[in-house]
């Protein structure tokens, strides 16, 4: 007999059987890992209706492959962007071999095409996901910073007054913190009523920093104690004593900053007392709608550093199509318009995310003039990852 298969989305009454299928596929069913519901609350819970946000692969009426798309609004300097976060790729042991995942990817691919949206993102293998038009993009630093570095910076005897109070379910502040969240520069759209579970996920824990009984910042800490993936205050006054409280409340005296390099404010004074930096990519990109995502970017990366005045044309041969892009920088201030000018260089899909985003593109030396302000970063909090 014939298999009948049908990619769609189904419906509430299915929610359990969905994530039956997610858990057995990833091994989290009969193992001491922990299930998707309690790995990401904020994508799982039923009252954000993850049946809503998962195309699914049926065979004769059964859920056989799941791919997550979660759509959110990404604000890059005041542009607001519509990103696709793809999660939770699996196929049921079953039936691997068969396709299923492709044909899912394709769907999901097909929706964003025409969906508006400018691009999408997801962790996981380089390789396996260039092959649906993924490549690595962005970057963040890492700033470590420990005991010794407070103590020699700050003084020996100095003792921050900043208390640390864990985020409630029921805490009473979610606006705040949502506030206090929007003062960085790039920032996803969150709603106050999703914010503990956002920044409980991924098995991270959430803190407030109160300063004379007001909250004036937060901090997300991984399970290791010592990564601390998101960080934000009220105001850069609040910097200095927040990072000194973080860091001396750990057991181990020390904590790994993971800071965009265009938060100038937190970057600049980690690197002057952290005592190591590195730089770690963001994820894989995949870009739907380059003019609108490269103009937005390039306003972040002229936060970062001073852009040198330059001019270029790049044809890119993207998933919707070809786009002339006109690239200009003028008295550090740069922009991304639409045009149909003549080339300077002309990129097909992949090249182009790497040319504009990676850490190296043998292309740049084909436009000199920009490539001080290559590669550009995009960003995206680890809590907004799915």
């Amino acid at each position: 007999m014939s298999e009948k298969i049908e990619v769609c989305r189904v419906g509430e009454d299915r929610y359990r059987e969905l994530m039956d299928v997610m858990d057995l596929s990833f091994g989290f069913i009969n193992s001491d890992s922990v299930t998707f519901l309690q790995l990401l609350p904020k994508l799982y819970k039923p009252e954000y209706a993850p049946w809503e946000n998962n195309m699914c692969v049926l065979e004769n009426g059964r859920i056989r492959a799941v791919i997550g798309i979660y759509y959110q609004n990404l604000n890059v300097c005041g542009e607001r962007l519509k990103v696709g976060g793809i999660g939770n790729v699996c196929v049921h042991p079953d039936a691997r071999g068969k396709g299923y995942m492709r044909l899912a990817m394709d769907a999901v691919t097909e929706e964003m095409k025409h969906n508006g949206t400018d691009f999408s993102f997801l962790d996981g293998h380089r390789q396996r996901y260039r092959y649906f038009g993924y490549d690595t993009a962005g970057y963040s630093v890492n700033f470590t910073v420990d005991a010794r570095n407070i103590r020699h910076v700050y003084g020996a005897d100095y003792q921050p007054q900043m208390q640390i109070e864990p985020i409630a379910d029921d805490d009473s502040e979610k606006q705040l913190l949502v506030d206090i969240g929007r003062t960085a520069p790039v920032h996803a759209e969150r709603s106050p009523e999703a914010i503990t579970d956002l920044l409980r996920s991924w098995n991270n824990r959430a803190f407030k920093l109160r300063k004379n009984g007001k909250t004036v910042g937060y901090f997300v800490l991984e399970r290791n104690d010592a990564n601390v993936p998101e960080f934000r205050v009220a105001s850069p006054e609040y910097l200095k004593e927040a990072v000194a409280a973080i860091v001396l409340s750990r057991p181990t005296t020390y904590a790994y900053f993971n800071m965009p390099a265009c938060f100038t404010a937190y970057s600049d004074f980690l690197a002057s007392i952290a005592s190591g930096v590195s730089l770690h990519n963001a994820f894989r990109i995949s870009v739907y709608r380059y003019q609108r995502t490269l103009n937005a970017f390039f306003q972040a990366k002229a936060l970062e550093t001073v852009l040198p005045d330059c001019g270029c044309n790049v044809l890119v041969h993207g998933i919707r199509g070809d786009e002339t892009l006109s690239i200009s920088v003028k008295d550090g201030v740069p922009s991304v318009t639409s045009g149909a000018l003549a080339p300077d260089l002309e990129l097909d899909h992949l090249a182009a995310a790497n040319f504009f985003f990676g850490l190296r593109a043998p292309e740049r030396a084909a436009v000199p003039g920009l490539c001080p302000s290559l590669p550009i970063p995009a960003i995206l909090s680890s809590p907004d990852h799915v």
